[in-house]
């Protein structure tokens, strides 16, 4: 709605009126192009079933970042969780479950980092890749990181997971990296980390692990 108003107390003319109209419609069409394109660029950079940034916005954010650490010395810290025994969800209670406990997984993550870092703004909560989910956190330290992963870690122990009345047992692995004390690329931050979260998997699952080498 466009409302146009003057003090003169007459009827607009005929001419004015058009244009009204025309800015009015102008106007609508130009929000809606607006609106269209901040839609796409979102689904660009969330994923659809975890609402999280997905993998390209996570790429497109730590290359960004490793190269912001680089140049003023900062540091940098990822975590990468990942589900413990996610298949046995799916072939237990099917898709719709699975899919479930990443919706309510992803939630937990979200809303636990937030209130867990000083400033919202300096953390990213990403979909990695299927079961595994990732936390890039920016100026934090290697003790740090590994405060926040174990946080997270019982959180997520500790939350109760339904699905149509069925009590799921959930629980996550994790495996920390900081730039640069152990990597200074980052491919090798991400293999970093990710060497870490295997190391939990292998070692008894539901737990944190920092990756074992620092650079020399």
């Amino acid at each position: 709605m466009l409302c146009v108003t003057r003090q003169a107390n007459k009827p607009f003319a005929g001419s004015q009126t058009w244009l009204s109209g025309w800015a009015a419609e102008y106007l609508s069409e130009t929000i809606f192009r607006v609106l269209n394109h901040a839609v796409i660029e979102r689904q660009a950079r969330q994923d659809s079933l975890t609402e999280l940034a997905n993998r390209r916005a996570f790429d497109l954010k730590i290359a960004q970042e490793v190269q912001v650490a680089q140049k003023n010395g900062s540091e940098l810290s990822l975590l990468l969780f990942d589900l413990d025994r996610f298949k046995s969800i799916n072939d237990t209670y099917g898709h719709q479950a699975g899919d479930a406990v990443l919706r309510q997984t992803a939630h937990v993550m979200q809303q636990k980092v937030v209130a867990t870092i000083r400033g919202g703004d300096r953390v990213l909560v990403a979909r990695f890749g299927g079961e595994e989910m990732a936390v890039l956190l920016l100026g934090v330290s290697t003790d740090d990181a590994v405060r926040i992963a174990e946080v997270l870690r019982t959180a997520i122990d500790d939350e109760p997971f339904r699905f149509q009345d069925q009590q799921l047992s959930v629980t996550v692995s994790a495996g920390t990296a900081t730039f640069p004390c152990h990597a200074d690329s980052v491919e090798q931050l991400i293999a970093a980390a990710d060497d870490a979260l295997y190391r939990a998997k292998e070692t008894g699952r539901n737990r944190v692990v920092l990756v074992a080498k620092a650079l020399v």
